[in-house]
Order: structure tokens, then C-alpha cells, then sequence
């Protein structure tokens, strides 16, 4: 017999991933969860987790007036809180993998599409097959999501038709996850195939399988999407214009008033909509010479630019391909928007532990922009009422503040979210202090974090206040 101290849960995720709105589901959680069952939090009214007496297992019970989307879910208990993990209440028909299905000889038949599939490669060089009837002419439009949702696998698609013969495939398209068209020039029945390999990537060249290798699977068909032509020569602030660069030498230019020291940001979207351009964005000047230029911004390979205007009048905001090539899905969409002087806080943790007569703290990361300099303060709402929160010394420029989070001797315990804010007070705006789930990192040129994700932020601090009881043990045999 040995002993072991309960700890708090470690959630790495579901399968399936989601659910059909107004359906019950068994879903089953992979992490660590000792004791069993632990409670579970989750930040939409129309789902719940309910836990049976299957370690692992839940019904995913889901409301017919509920609101389809990612949801957020952390499991808790008395040691404290999981990191929050996906959920996603899906507004059409969704089928789960049914097993066996590794080859393309006994591919799972879909009757229908307009279908998402949850599916997990169970097992390491695991591919899962899926077989679609096509009318000629027919566009099937196959889309996964695993990585944007905190997956362990970097998936790929691969179409094939009955004999194997590869008809197309992909691997990243907007984000890390891969999206594929395809259009049917007779009738046939082609072959869905998902696959992946581990993520981050390891030494070994092998396709991932295993717990926490979960994927939604999109099978849709329709008419290609619209490559709208620039709606106009010029740009309004705040509405975006679109348009597609369908050859070589194609630039588009488009007029925008500016007026001296107020400052202007604009924004590319491309590689956000699925689109294969890689943008750059330029302002000119009215003698058609440069005064600024992007092509990547932030990690992303969307351009972004704010730019000071030293005078009034108007410039040309020109948009063209990086790679000086054209093509009819070169889509873009490009936005004009005031930037007026404005400020950022992210917390640098998203929980924080305490236990009675103890005090613990969080950094907020504060960033000012443009000019930004009006004095702000910091302040704590959905506090229990034995807990205080106190932030004296936010600084005036770009800097780090810290707030401390103080229980007292006879603090009862408590778990859940908080919010902190920043206040504003020359203009009575407040603005929430999120926990940023996307991350970027790199091991030896190797990508590790989550640079995109269904939900890329947290708008609380999860809270666990502790009791000072010593922890719980469990026996085992």
C-alpha cells in the first residue's frame, strides 16, 4: 500500500471536443484528476459537465437555447485549479470517430454533409478516414480544428479517391491547422483522410496518437467563396474594404484623409481568412513616394501599420503581394481605424493561491500607446468579502505593476474567478486585465505555444483561496 496527497486537477482536454446544440454526449476528460470527481466550472450557461462514477467520464449535457461557440472549462477542487481547456457547442449536425477506420478500404461513410466530426487519433501513426459521396462539379470544403484548440497534434488533410490516388492535400492554411477544397469533376466517392504528427515536434518523424490528440473535423460543400473586387477607391475609417489581387504587377490603392497628429492604424486580413496572399501594406504621400511600409506584424503574417501624419490632407494606402504573384483566391481585407491614445494591461498569471493569514501577488504587464499618459489605477471586482486586493504602484509609462491579494487568519475557502481592471479616471473608462492564453516559443527552431486559439484570452484571474487543513490522502493497493 502507498499513499498519495490529492493535488489539483491537470485537464488537458476532451474527446469529443464539442456537441450538438440540445444533445446529451459521454465525453471523456484527459488529464489528472485525483480525487474523483473534481467540480467543474464553465463559462457558458447552456453547457454542463456532468461526472459519473467512471473516473474520467462526463455527460456533456447541452441546452437547446444554448449559445454555439467555444466555451471555456476548469475543473477544481480543494488543492486548487486546473488551466481552463476547450469545449465547443457546435449549431449543426456533429458524429464522433467510430473506430476502425485507419485505412482508406474502411473509411467511415458519411450519409451527409454540413457535418463536423469529433474525432482523437488513439494511437500513434493513428489516420482516421472518412468517405464523401460527390456530385460533378460538386465543392467539398473539409476544414480541422485541433491546434486551435490546445490539441497535442499538428494535423494534416489528405484527400484521396477510391484507389488511393492522392487528389489533394494540406497541412497549415490560417492558422496551424489545415483546410482543404476540392472540386468534383464527375461523380465519385473520395476519402477524407486526417492525420498529424506530435506537437511540439520531438526527435522522432512519427504521426501522433494518443490521449489529448483530439481534432474537429468540418465537411462541408457549397459554391466557392466570393473574391469580391475593391469596393470603391477610398477608405472610410472604420469599414473595411475587400478585394483580390488576381495578377502580377496588380497594386491597390485607395485614398484616405488624414489630418495632422492624429493617429491612423491600418490592418491587412488575409492569412486570417484562409487566403494564400502574403500582404504588404504601404502609405504614400501625395508625390506617390513611401512614407511607411509593413508586411508582418506581431508573429503574424498579416501586415499591420499605425502611423503619426505630420500634416493635413490625404495619402494612398497601397496593398500588394509580398511574393509579387496574382491568383483569383489572393483575397484581402483591409481596415482603416483612428488609434486615439490608449493603454493595455494582460496579467502575467492566470490563478493565484492563498491560504488564511498569507498574501500573494500578480504582476500586470502595462503597456501605454500614442501618447498615452493619463493616470490609472487598479482595482479588483468579484472578490469574496474576507479578501482584499490592494495596487499602489502603477507606473506612469510602460511598466509592471503588482497587485497584492491579502486573506486573513479566519478566511473561509474559495474558488472561482475575479476581474481585475484598469480605471481610467480623466475619462471614467475601464478596461479588463486579461490572462493571454496564446503563447510563442521556440526550442532550437522548433514552435512550441499556441499562437492562435479559439479563445485567445481569459477576461479573469481564477482565485483559490485555500483552507490551512492538511491535505487529504488517497490509499492504493
Amino acid at each position: 500500500m502507498w499513499l498519495s496527497s490529492a493535488a489539483a486537477p491537470e485537464l488537458e482536454g476532451f474527446h469529443p471536443t464539442g456537441g450538438q446544440i440540445g444533445s446529451t454526449n459521454e465525453v471523456a476528460a484527459f488529464g489528472k484528476f485525483d480525487p474523483w470527481p473534481p467540480s467543474v466550472w464553465i463559462d457558458s450557461a447552456g453547457l454542463a459537465l456532468v461526472s459519473t462514477t467512471n473516473k474520467g467520464k462526463f455527460q456533456a449535457v447541452i441546452a437547446a437555447d444554448a449559445r454555439p461557440g467555444p466555451c471555456l472549462v476548469r475543473f477544481y477542487n480543494a488543492e486548487g485549479a486546473s488551466e481552463p481547456r476547450f469545449f465547443v457547442i457546435g449549431s449543426g449536425a456533429e458524429l464522433a470517430d467510430r473506430e476502425p477506420n485507419d485505412h482508406f478500404t474502411n473509411a467511415t461513410a458519411i450519409a451527409a454533409l454540413g457535418v463536423t466530426i469529433n474525432g482523437n487519433f488513439d494511437k500513434r501513426e493513428d489516420v482516421d478516414n472518412y468517405a464523401v459521396e460527390l456530385k460533378a462539379g460538386e465543392r467539398l470544403h473539409a476544414r480541422m480544428e485541433s491546434h486551435t484548440l490546445m490539441s497535442k497534434v499538428d494535423a494534416v488533410l489528405r484527400l484521396v479517391d477510391s484507389d488511393g490516388y492522392q487528389l489533394a492535400w494540406n497541412h497549415d492554411h490560417a492558422t496551424f491547422d489545415p483546410l482543404l477544397e476540392y472540386v468534383a469533376p464527375k461523380d465519385q466517392k473520395v476519402i477524407v483522410q486526417a492525420f498529424g504528427f506530435p506537437y511540439p515536434a520531438g526527435s522522432e518523424i512519427r504521426l501522433a496518437g494518443g490521449e489529448g490528440s483530439f481534432y474537429r473535423l468540418h465537411l462541408t460543400t457549397g459554391q466557392a467563396p466570393a473574391h469580391l473586387a475593391p469596393r470603391g477607391e477610398s477608405l472610410a475609417y472604420g469599414t473595411p474594404v475587400t478585394g483580390v489581387l488576381t495578377n502580377v504587377a496588380q497594386r491597390d490603392a485607395f485614398t484616405l484623409p488624414v489630418k495632422k497628429d492624429q493617429w491612423v492604424s491600418l490592418q491587412v486580413r488575409a492569412a486570417q481568412i484562409g487566403s494564400p496572399l502574403d500582404a504588404w501594406i504601404q502609405i504614400q504621400g501625395a508625390d506617390g513616394k513611401e512614407i511607411t511600409r509593413a508586411d508582418d506584424s506581431n508573429g503574424s503574417a498579416d501586415p499591420a501599420l499605425e502611423w503619426k501624419p505630420t500634416m493635413d490632407g490625404e495619402v494612398k494606402v497601397v496593398v500588394g503581394s509580398l511574393t509579387r504573384r496574382g491568383r483569383p483566391d489572393f483575397r484581402y481585407e483591409l481596415l482603416a481605424a483612428a488609434a486615439p491614445p490608449a493603454f493595455k494591461a494582460v496579467l502575467e498569471k492566470g490563478t493565484l493561491t492563498l491560504k488564511p493569514n498569507e498574501m500573494n501577488s500578480v504582476n500586470l504587464k502595462i503597456e501605454r500607446f500614442r501618447g498615452h499618459t493619463n493616470k490609472l489605477e487598479a482595482r479588483v471586482t468579484g472578490l469574496p468579502s474576507a479578501i482584499t486586493a490592494t495596487c499602489t504602484n502603477v507606473p506612469a509609462g510602460n511598466g509592471s505593476a503588482v497587485v497584492a491579494f491579502i486573506a486573513p487568519a479566519d478566511a473561509p475557502p474559495f474558488q472561482g474567478p475575479v476581474v481585475v481592471k484598469l480605471f481610467e479616471a480623466a475619462t471614467g473608462l475601464e478596461q479588463v486585465a486579461p490572462f493571454e492564453l496564446v503563447s510563442r516559443s521556440e526550442n532550437n527552431g522548433v514552435p512550441g505555444g499556441y499562437q492562435q486559439l479559439a479563445i485567445p484570452q481569459v477576461e479573469h484571474l481564477w482565485l483559490a483561496v485555500l483552507s490551512n487543513a492538511p491535505a487529504a490522502t488517497q490509499a492504493a493497493k
